[in-house]
């Protein structure tokens, strides 16, 4: 289970403008390269969001909670970063929207259904899908003073991890973690329509910011986009991991209602969703 849009929701970053490094007299050092730069310059601020999903299935047809009453657990990757030094992340909105989830809650609950001989009659996965929409029932759990209540839609817990070493990834080569996880807070998201775009809040102090260009993008226009992809994620050894730099240039310039939308040619994947660029 892994995030739902393959294209990454890009937020445009103002770099600095990079000096020309001045060799200093018999010096011999190369200089570093934009790509370096932007690197040393950003990573820091790159999170890393492991995503958990929690809901029970209600089947109304047969007035029962399936999974013997407990509730399915699905799993996410997504990317953040650091907007302020008070622990505020940006991200993508449809990392965190619940709305999202209930079509891999449906296709769980039809698996288990098949798997564990649910109905007396037999049916195929493909079957027993066709009509989850229909008889099941989404529901996550609501914490009230009255007890266990549930309401329709997925739970949602972000645990948040970064590197707290410019040159470091998130495991060093040792296995170690360049920091600790902690958990994120959802503040506010706007679904896809509406924007794309969500606030996540650690409690943590002196974070290092990426600070927002508020200013139009030409294309043509060379960028970075960073994050950690899934897939990389999926088959590579995730102690040795750090977040994924990738380069192209701005392809179109649109708008959509209000806000400006860009195309881009840096070749992003599933995962990468809610980073920088």
């Amino acid at each position: 289970f892994e995030t739902y849009a393959v294209t990454a929701v890009a937020v445009m970053l103002l770099t600095p403008t990079w000096a020309l490094a001045q060799d200093s007299p018999g010096s011999t050092a190369p200089a570093a390269t934009d790509q370096e730069k932007v690197v040393a310059y950003a990573q820091p601020s790159v999170v890393y969001l492991d995503v958990t999903w929690t809901a029970w299935v209600f089947d109304t047809f047969n007035h029962a909670y399936l999974n013997k009453g407990n509730p399915f657990i699905l799993y996410s990757s997504c990317t953040g970063f650091f907007v302020d030094n008070t622990g505020n992340i940006a991200t993508a909105g449809h990392c965190v929207d619940p709305a999202g989830a209930v079509d891999s809650f449906y296709d769980t609950a039809a698996q288990w259904v098949y798997d564990n001989h649910y109905y007396r009659g037999e049916f195929s996965v493909a079957e027993i899908r066709g009509f989850a929409e229909e008889d099941y029932r989404i529901e996550g759990e609501k914490k009230s003073a009255g007890g266990r209540q549930f309401e329709k839609g997925a739970e949602v817990d972000v645990e948040a991890v970064w590197s707290t070493s410019s040159t470091e990834p998130l495991y060093d080569s040792s296995g170690s973690l360049n920091g600790e996880p902690h958990d994120a807070r959802l503040v506010r998201f706007l679904p896809g329509d509406e924007g794309d775009v969500a606030l996540l809040k650690v409690e943590v102090a002196n974070t290092p910011a990426l600070p927002v260009l508020d200013a139009a993008i030409e294309t043509g226009t060379e960028v970075t986009s960073i994050g950690y992809p899934a897939a990389v994620m999926a088959v590579s050894d995730a102690n040795l991991s750090d977040p994924s730099f990738k380069s192209g240039t701005i392809s179109s310039v649109r708008t959509n209602r209000a806000y400006p939308v860009y195309e881009m040619s840096t070749p992003m994947s599933s995962g990468m969703s809610g980073g920088p660029t």
